[in-house]
């Protein structure tokens, strides 16, 4: 990137003019409040609303009724308005309550607000160990060549066989209370990123569906040629990497045994003696009840 591009962005991206606006504060702040600390999408107005009416109360409380003196709906439709994109409005079928979500835009500056804030405890053991574990599997599963890939498989069988007898002997390795911390700090920081991709995927997906209905709109040709250029734009989506890597997600997470498996973990999880006054805790069990509503969406 250089300077034109970034000049650009500076100009035209909305998470630029979020940083910029005169109540990014009380914006940025709420967004926490009300989406990424709870770790909430798709909200009702008038439950935002109601939450933002007790935030903006204990403001004006503070500052005096002059600091910000419009209603909470009218900010609501500020944030919500084309101009600014911070929050997605829109409708569920059958449903006469708009609902919002944060854009992609909105929740990449709430993230980097709350990264300038530093943490009491910075995760390294887990992420390196997450780093050796996608490297091994990248470059075990596309080995072409047989021999290397039963010699790989044949070392992590006598690795385990070892580690049984190690057990057998006694000597059960147990992590410690900081790698504990450690590893349930990643998990939720990696479940937090995966809600966020989904928002980010969402707005791909939705790029794509305008492009296809403003050549609906404009389409001179014959009905079977433009529902003949769709469904060869519908397959370009699918065959994309995108697509693809979506499609995946989508297979594992509707597998029975996978739900199964990962339920059973998180579960396992919050048994861990390390853990027991975790902030939190309870919530990762449930965790992948926050990842179905926003992949059935998308």
């Amino acid at each position: 990137m250089d300077y034109y591009a970034i000049n650009a962005l500076r100009e035209n991206h909305a998470g630029w003019a979020l940083l910029r606006a005169q109540n990014a504060p009380l914006a940025v702040s709420f967004f926490m409040a009300a989406f990424t600390v709870p770790n909430q999408r798709n909200l009702g107005r008038q439950q935002l609303i109601d939450s933002l009416d007790d935030v903006l109360f204990g403001l004006r409380d503070a500052y005096g009724d002059d600091k910000f003196p419009r209603q909470a709906s009218e900010y609501l439709d500020d944030w919500a308005a084309p101009e600014r994109a911070w929050l997605r409005k829109y409708y569920v079928q059958g449903q006469d309550e708009p609902r919002y979500d944060l854009t992609a835009a909105a929740e990449d500056v709430v993230r980097w607000v709350e990264s300038l804030r530093g943490r009491d405890f910075v995760a390294t053991q887990s992420r390196l160990t997450s780093i050796f574990a996608v490297l091994e599997r990248l470059v075990q599963q596309s080995e072409t060549d047989p021999e290397v890939r039963l010699k790989e498989l044949q070392n992590q069988r006598d690795g385990i066989d070892a580690e049984m007898q190690r057990i057998r002997d006694g000597n059960v390795r147990v992590m410690t209370a900081p790698e504990a911390l450690d590893h349930f700090q990643q998990l939720t920081a990696l479940a937090k990123d995966l809600l966020s991709d989904f928002r980010e995927v969402e707005q791909n997906f939705r790029k794509l569906d305008r492009q296809v209905r403003e050549q609906i709109a404009t389409w001179n040709g014959t009905q079977g040629e433009l529902l003949e250029s769709i469904f060869a734009n519908q397959q370009d989506i699918s065959r994309s990497l995108q697509g693809r890597t979506f499609q995946g997600f989508w297979d594992y997470l509707m597998s029975p045994e996978s739900r199964r498996k990962l339920q059973e973990l998180l579960q396992r999880a919050t048994q861990i003696e390390a853990l027991a006054h975790t902030e939190n805790l309870h919530a990762v069990v449930n965790l992948h009840q926050d990842w179905l509503p926003a992949v059935e969406q998308t």
